[in-house]
């Protein structure tokens, strides 16, 4: 989790590594205990609060398959 998103995510360690399949019910639980559920709109994980190795950006040509839950 990027430092400036830590207030967002009091459970988590920002700037620490964690692998995406492993953040994803901690950030479900989060939003469902913060009135927050997500929609299924965008991405659970926002790049805006994470980064992510390993991959390049999904762009505009973005098919729709997940691949960054096992990063």
């Amino acid at each position: 989790m990027r430092l400036e998103a830590a207030a967002l995510y009091p459970k988590l360690v920002p700037e620490r590594w964690v692998r995406a399949a492993a953040l994803v019910p901690v950030v479900m639980r989060e939003r469902a205990r913060n009135g927050v559920p997500w929609l299924g709109e965008g991405r659970l994980l926002p790049e805006e609060h994470f980064e992510f190795r390993g991959t390049e950006p999904r762009g505009t040509l973005w098919t729709g398959l997940l691949t960054r839950l096992t990063d």
